[in-house]
């Protein structure tokens, strides 16, 4: 089965951004999609506030439903489907649990709204990183600051968010229901050490996606 999707996910703050962009230049994509601009799309043509409100000084959100995160896959599942198979592609995407039970970003809920046909076209890449590292690594970030071209960033969000989606993730539990080989990057021993395992990464995704010439 060809692959050509590498989903890069895991919970807010975790330092997806920079592996995306470093694995672009080191596998050579170009073609690079975010949840953070599906959300950010959401939010500006939900204007009765329907699924976010804005209850800070600043430009920061709160998700009300489940909806973006929902909807959100589901835009990024079209842009695939609208791109060729012969052209690799990069995807971050949040995913997290957290103390709101009725807000749904789980691993869990992402294996049932990929399709099987995408699942089976897919190489699923989680970043592992402490909740006080990304605390720390979300603190200084601004939504103002995001950029949808390349090198494109990330952007803060409220502590109440990574509080109630991203305090922890449901992979371990959810990881069998993938119909895609499930790929674990930890990001716990600083900065050079996460490039250390991205390059590590790139070789082994380099010789997936050759299978697929």
């Amino acid at each position: 089965m060809q692959r050509d999707i590498i989903w890069i996910t895991g919970p807010s703050g975790g330092g997806k951004t920079e592996v995306i962009n470093r694995l672009s230049g080191l596998l050579d994509i170009d073609t690079i999609y975010t949840d953070a601009y599906e959300m950010l799309h959401l939010n500006r043509i939900d204007t009765d506030h329907r699924y976010h409100i804005h209850p800070f000084s600043d430009e920061q959100f709160l998700l009300t439903t489940s909806h973006h995160f929902d909807q959100a896959i589901m835009n990024l599942v079209d842009k695939v489907r609208s791109t060729s198979r012969d052209t690799p592609k990069l995807i971050e995407l949040a995913r997290g649990v957290g103390n709101n039970k009725e807000i749904n970003a789980s691993y869990e809920r992402l294996s049932e709204l990929l399709p099987i046909s995408i699942q089976e076209r897919s190489i699923l890449v989680h970043i592992n990183t402490p909740y006080e590292s990304r605390v720390s690594f979300n603190n200084p970030r601004r939504i103002k600051d995001f950029k949808t071209d390349l090198p494109h960033s990330s952007f803060k969000v409220p502590n109440l968010a990574m509080e109630s989606f991203y305090i922890s993730d449901d992979l371990k539990e959810a990881r069998q229901l993938f119909r895609c080989p499930v790929v674990v990057v930890e990001n716990s021993g600083g900065h050079s050490s996460l490039l250390h395992a991205v390059d590590e990464l790139s070789i082994n995704l380099k010789s997936i996606l050759r299978t697929n010439e």
